[in-house]
């Protein structure tokens, strides 16, 4: 699943230490990222169901 907010170098640059904050180097304003937030929890929660 992709949403186009972060590119594969700027993960890469904070899984190394570069930027302190994954969410600094997100694109997007806060509405769009709560929104992916809240359907990747919606995701989450709806594969856990099925797992058990």
């Amino acid at each position: 699943m992709t949403f186009g907010k972060i590119t594969p170098k700027l993960v890469e640059e904070w899984r190394f230490g570069r930027v302190p904050y994954l969410e600094r180097v997100l694109l997007g304003n806060l509405s769009q990222l709560s929104f992916i937030m809240s359907t990747l929890r919606e995701e989450a929660r709806f594969e856990a169901i099925f797992l058990l």
